[in-house]
């Protein structure tokens, strides 16, 4: 589907568009859905109440590991909505819904098998703190400089492994605190690049 190629929040908006019910659940090729997932949605949607859309925990999987801490659960994401009711999403990453109406939470969670492997991590970075960047570029963030990149790397690390308790998901969740330290210094790489062409 031509989807795929557009922007997060432009292949969400052209998805609903081909929807037929009344509601709409977005779910995406990394997730899947539990039995018990299926039926609260099941329940949820068969409702009357007046409730415009619906987060959903999501249950990560890193390198096969679930990750409880670190800021990684529940990690709710909104996936349900009444078709009538959702405006719009916005954001080419990290897109964000529109919605006229109340959300409420789904108990069930849907779990998410990203991070399979070190490889499909850094290369994922690799796009997305581009992607990052040349956002911050657009709207004129401050320049770059050595001590700025250590400090988002140090506080990105402190935050997901010791405030988070990252150290309580073991080695995986020392490895995903230090990805993610590395992937907010990439970004800041990718956007001292722009503004030194």
């Amino acid at each position: 589907m031509y989807a795929e190629s557009l922007p997060f929040d432009k292949a969400r908006n052209a998805l609903a568009s081909y929807a037929k019910g009344d509601w709409l659940l977005y779910v995406d090729a990394d997730e899947r859905l539990s039995p018990e997932l299926i039926e609260e949605i099941r329940s949820t949607t068969s409702d009357q109440r007046s409730t415009a859309a619906y987060y959903i925990p999501r249950k990560n999987m890193i390198l096969g590991k679930f990750l409880r801490h670190g800021g990684w659960w529940p990690d709710y994401v909104p996936r349900l909505f009444k078709k009538e009711k959702l405006t719009g999403w916005q954001g080419r990453i990290h897109e964000s819904p529109k919605v006229d109406g109340k959300f409420g939470y789904i108990k069930s969670p849907i779990t998410h098998l990203t991070a399979r492997s070190m490889k499909l991590m850094l290369e994922k970075s690799a796009k997305w703190a581009k992607i990052e960047a040349e956002l911050n570029f657009e709207n004129n963030a401050g320049p770059v400089t050595p001590l700025k990149v250590i400090k988002a790397l140090t506080s990105e690390f402190i935050t997901r492994y010791v405030i988070k308790l990252g150290f309580l998901d073991g080695f995986v969740g020392l490895v995903e605190s230090m990805y993610q330290a590395y992937h907010r210094a990439m970004i800041l790489t990718y956007l001292w690049e722009l503004q030194n062409e």
